[in-house]
This record gives structure tokens, C-alpha cells and sequence, in this order.
């Protein structure tokens, strides 16, 4: 029974120090600068990130919705991981907001608290040449970011995907370690928020 309960807590602190190292390989906030959006173009691997907003002016507290397209534009079809962002694994890119100024704010998608997996083989999706692949990001408040409470003042924002090395990794690389560098960025959504 010991040694059934020692190779539980093992893998479990296994598990959760493999999570935080994933996540540790993202860019601190204040290293993250305002930069216009430009392509994927890796080795042979090319493609876009195009984010979308269903309105840009909103009240504050009003609920809006942010979704993004990806496009293989490459001569081939190759798998990308998690081009969905399964929030139960560690996500290949950041939903960044900035303010009026373009100063970095938040990391929209940054994974705050609950259960997290190990990557598997499943988490990799192949996307055919010139094939689009896409979905919501999510349901956000106009006007406040994940800290409990914080109100943004009435102005304007920007919003941009940044997508990191971790998108075009194999499992074996990404296995051994979760690389956070950029990779590319998609188009910047303005925003207006009013009281």
C-alpha cells in the first residue's frame, strides 16, 4: 500500500512541476511590448493569425467575444499543437490586451488556478496547406481584465494574439521542454469602451 501511495505523490509532483514549467516559459508581463501583427514563417512552415471582434465599442460590463482564425498558408499540411486551446494543457499563445498607450495590461488566456493534464499525442492537430482552423476564445466583460474587481477607465484598447515556438513543436521537443519564445503575432483589434 506504501508503494502505491509513494508512486501516486510522485507522479502527481511529476505533473504539476512539468505544468509549471510550461507556464513558466511565458514571457513576464513586462516583457511583453506592443508590436503590429505579422505571419508564421518558420523553416517551410507559413501561415496567419487573424483575431476578430463581434463589436468594438462596448459599455462597460457589456459582454463581447473575441475569435481567431488560423491559416496554414505552407505548401504542406503539418501538425500544430493545440491550435484550439484546450485550457487543460499549456496554450500555444496569448490573448493580450493593451491600453490606449500600447502598454501591455493582461495575458487574457493566462491559466489562474484549477486541474491542468499532461500533454499527449491527441493534442497535436494536422491542418492541410491553405485550410483555415479556428474558434471562440471566450465570453469577456468590456472594461475588466481576470483581477477580481478591476475596472478599466472608459478609452481605447488593443487586443493580439502572440503565438509562441510551442505551436510548431513535436511532441518530443515539447515533451522535453515548453519553448514560450515568439513565434508570430496576429492582426491588433481596437476596441472602444464607454460608460
Amino acid at each position: 500500500m506504501q508503494k502505491i501511495v509513494c508512486l501516486i505523490l510522485l507522479v502527481l509532483i511529476t505533473g504539476y512541476y512539468a505544468i509549471s514549467s510550461c507556464q513558466a516559459a511565458t514571457k513576464p508581463a513586462s516583457a511583453v511590448r506592443f508590436r503590429e501583427g505579422y505571419p508564421l514563417k518558420a523553416g517551410s512552415t507559413r501561415g496567419y493569425a487573424k483575431l476578430t471582434v463581434n463589436k468594438s465599442t462596448l459599455k462597460i460590463g457589456e459582454p463581447f467575444t473575441l475569435s481567431f482564425r488560423f491559416r496554414n498558408t505552407g505548401k504542406n499540411g503539418r501538425s500544430f499543437y493545440n491550435p484550439l486551446f484546450n485550457s487543460l494543457i499549456s496554450l500555444p499563445a496569448q490573448l493580450v490586451i493593451y491600453d490606449s498607450n500600447k502598454k501591455f495590461i493582461e495575458d487574457l488566456l493566462r491559466f489562474h488556478d484549477g486541474s491542468q493534464r499532461t500533454v499527449e499525442a491527441g493534442d497535436w492537430t494536422f491542418i492541410p496547406p491553405n485550410t483555415n482552423i479556428g474558434t471562440v476564445l471566450g465570453k469577456f466583460k468590456a472594461g475588466y481584465v481576470s483581477w477580481e474587481g478591476h475596472e478599466l477607465p472608459p478609452g481605447y484598447y488593443y487586443f493580439q494574439m502572440i503565438y509562441q515556438r510551442a505551436f510548431i513543436q513535436s511532441e518530443a521537443e515539447l515533451t522535453e521542454e515548453f519553448d514560450g519564445s515568439e513565434l508570430f503575432r496576429s492582426n491588433v483589434v481596437k476596441m472602444q469602451f464607454v460608460k
